[in-house]
């Protein structure tokens, strides 16, 4: 009774004529069957032959003869599907380990955000990524992040820079009560005189930027430094004043089909070598500069 009172709900909320089947394909993993939605006589099939649906079995038997694989039928096909998962997914066990699978291998993720009222899935997530993809994970310079927006609208939303810069304002204290009274007419403030143009501003050369710009650039806006204070001469380990989330979470440089990783495994790279190494052998790779992205 259950199941056909929210089969009667979902099909009434859910208009089929604002259906756009592009929107899910390959997109959407429903929990009932974790594979990625598709509109096809096999992905019905499958679905049929966990749920036993009845209205997926008339389509299936009436396939041909319906002609449900016609472009013309498309959209209300993918209506049909889409209700009987979400339908049955109340009243069948979901698959959140097959589904965290897909995420984490075929999409290949960087950022999963659950939208709830409290980070569940977020840490059976972290739980699924801390024992068994980290390792593949550090091997393919690949860092993920998993948060909840309940928990995590900072980390989501990069409001890290503007709450920086607001604590770094200095407050202004309110003005001490005068023991006189203030005369009411402002003081003259003095103007200073245009400055006359003393012609056109000199051209700068345009130079190709180096490896070595890019690298202290980079480094810079992470550590939250000066670039006069990034010196070429210092490890990662000594920029970074042994931090370790910032050495495992730090760059790649790479050009083409050339990768140097600087991460925690390259421990010789990261204690002893400075960013001058760095340069100088990533340099020869190509004749064009690297391209430095974040890991």
């Amino acid at each position: 009774m259950k199941l056909l009172i929210c089969l009667i709900d979902l099909s009434k909320k859910i208009d089929p004529t604002h259906l756009n089947p592009d929107v899910l394909i390959g997109k959407y993993i429903p929990n009932l069957i974790a594979k990625p939605f598709d509109i096809s006589r096999e992905y019905s099939q499958i679905i049929y032959d966990q749920t036993s649906s009845p209205r997926l079995d008339k389509v299936l038997r009436k396939w041909d003869e319906d002609k449900w694989g016609s472009a013309a039928k498309r959209q209300q096909l993918a209506y049909i599907i889409l209700v009987e998962l979400l339908a049955y997914q109340f009243a069948s066990p979901v698959r959140w380990i097959q589904t965290q699978d897909l995420l984490f291998t075929q999409f290949n993720f960087e950022r999963l955000i659950e939208l709830g009222p409290s980070p569940t899935l977020t840490g059976m997530a972290t739980h699924t990524l801390k024992a068994k993809y980290e390792m593949q994970d550090d091997c393919a310079s690949l860092t993920r992040e998993i948060l909840c927006h309940a928990k995590h609208s900072k980390e989501i939303y990069y409001l890290f820079e503007d709450d920086a810069s607001a604590a770094s304002e200095p407050e202004v204290e309110a003005p001490a009560a005068a023991s006189a009274p203030v005369a009411s007419t402002p003081a003259p403030v003095a103007v200073a005189a245009p400055v006359a143009a003393s012609g056109p501003a000199a051209s700068i050369e345009d130079v190709p930027i180096k490896s070595s710009d890019i690298l202290i650039a980079i480094v810079s806006q992470k550590l939250k430094k000066p670039v006069s204070e990034i010196s070429m001469s210092k490890s990662i380990k000594d920029l970074v004043g042994g931090k370790r989330p910032f050495r495992t979470r730090f760059w790649a440089i790479y050009n083409r089909s050339s990768l140097l990783l600087l991460r925690k495994e390259r421990n010789c790279l990261l204690k002893n070598s400075d960013l001058r190494w760095v340069v100088a052998t990533v340099e020869p790779w190509a004749s064009t500069p690297p391209v430095l992205f974040r890991v």
